[in-house]
């Protein structure tokens, strides 16, 4: 209470001589006191700004050893309910990482991950360990499917590549729907049939059975621990965040086929004679 009273008659005090000083300036035109009430007028914040500091201390202090109220005590739980181990905490936040891979701190091994996902695959067809530098393919240990792995080279499989559905096979759903040659390439016609002979006369990864995946092979890719594209980057090192086109046809509409957006992981139904990235796919 005293501080208070003490607080109040220094700054009414100074408020009175600010005043007088003001005063005096203005009606004697002495402009040189003008300094008298700048001086007061910084005294006052000063003061007051230190009072303000004291009494939050003051509260934060009595707040902790002597609680008045229901509200306030609710800040400081019982000694049990604030025990946790430093086992308690990392696991907690293994779980909040595993569940929010976007945060970007990811807590796994990732080259057991790979491991136990996708072998890579030399040019020659040779399985290579997880930490090889150059792989053309990668086998899925889940499906037994073998993917071709895109690369940046500008070459047969580089990764800017387009091509339109095309088929010349009589037990095509959709002969005459296609489009030839309508896509942009480098190394073969721009549409799926002949990019598909070219890779298996070129013998990709030991093999020359390779094809359009359907739709459910193509899904089996997308990987939501990853985004822009929603699939593994650390194995298909270069893929395009676009859209993929499968060899599933629709059978109500023959110049449609089923596509999988690797932007988002949304799949929808898309015309034949616009151009798509292709993932070609072949089993063992």
């Amino acid at each position: 209470m005293s501080h208070n009273i003490g607080r109040w008659t220094f700054e009414y005090s100074a408020f009175i001589l600010f005043i007088l000083n003001l005063l005096e300036v203005i009606f004697m035109k002495r402009w040189s006191l003008l300094i008298l009430p700048v001086i007061a007028i910084i005294l006052v914040i000063f003061h007051w700004w230190r009072n303000i500091d004291n009494d939050l201390d003051a509260t934060v202090i009595n707040t902790i050893t002597n609680p008045q109220s229901e509200s306030q005590a609710s800040f400081f739980p019982e000694e049990s309910e604030t025990a946790i181990t430093a086992a308690d905490l990392e696991s907690v936040l293994k779980e909040v990482f595993k569940e929010s891979p976007q945060i970007g701190i990811k807590q796994r091994n990732q080259s057991t991950q790979f491991q136990k996902r996708f072998i890579k695959i030399s040019d020659e067809g040779e399985r290579l360990d997880s930490v090889a530098k150059d792989w053309k393919c990668a086998e899925s240990t889940e499906t037994g499917l073998v993917w071709e792995v895109k690369q940046f080279d500008g070459g047969l499989q580089d990764n800017d590549n387009k091509y339109t559905w095309y088929s010349s096979a009589d037990n095509s759903l959709a002969t005459g729907f296609g489009k030839r040659d309508g896509g942009s390439c480098f190394f073969s016609s721009c549409d799926s049939e002949d990019y598909v002979r070219m890779v298996n006369e070129a013998g990709l990864c030991g093999g020359r059975n390779w094809r359009l995946p359907i739709f459910s092979e193509l899904e089996t890719l997308l990987d939501r621990d990853y985004y822009d594209p929603v699939i593994n980057h650390n194995i298909f090192i270069h893929a395009k965040p676009g859209n993929y086109m499968t060899s599933t046809e629709l059978e109500t509409n023959p110049a449609m086929m089923m596509v999988i957006d690797f932007f988002n992981g949304i799949s929808f139904a898309g015309r034949k004679d616009l151009s798509y990235y292709i993932r070609l796919v072949r089993s063992l």
